[in-house]
């Protein structure tokens, strides 16, 4: 009798124990859609403010994937953190701000001292480099220091 009581102790206990990591899994957001935290996909309202959101709140649960569904995002300087993965879906464009006060770091995409970051997926980052012809201080697209494990991987980058 103790062999059964055991035994369903033991099958009691895998259960649980996979039942709390369902739940677990359940409750974390591994993908945050910038179009949630109140970006504009019109290629003229200035989403710096929503994406780094997005960002934010993303390394803050552990990092995950940043989505961009299709449409133009218009931003200056965003700033990458630890273990965030920028996605751009098909049909999708981060388009650089024509304004360089809207470039802290005189770069469009920035990390620094970073760990497991990276920008993925089919979409387009067009800094409008035209916009900038003959300027001093012309913003690089992408500018990472001193990071480690970084992806670049997919995106078309120009201008």
């Amino acid at each position: 009798m103790n062999y059964y009581k055991n035994r369903f102790r033991i099958y009691l206990i895998i259960i649980i124990s996979l039942l709390i990591n369902i739940l677990t899994l359940a409750n974390t957001k591994p993908y945050y859609n910038v179009l949630d935290y109140g970006a504009e996909a019109d290629g003229i309202t200035l989403n710096t403010k929503a994406i780094q959101k997005a960002i934010s709140e993303c390394n803050e649960n552990g990092g995950g994937i940043v989505e961009f569904p299709a449409g133009t995002y218009l931003t200056g300087t965003i700033y990458l953190k630890d273990n965030v993965i920028i996605n751009l879906q098909p049909g999708s464009k981060i388009l650089g701000s024509k304004n360089i006060k809207d470039y802290p770091t005189y770069s469009l995409i920035w990390g620094e001292k970073l760990k497991n970051i990276g920008i993925t997926g089919f979409g387009i980052i067009d800094g409008q480099g035209k916009s900038f012809q003959g300027k001093k201080n012309r913003p690089a697209l992408l500018k990472f220091v001193s990071c480690k494990n970084v992806t670049v991987k997919g995106v078309t980058l120009q201008h």
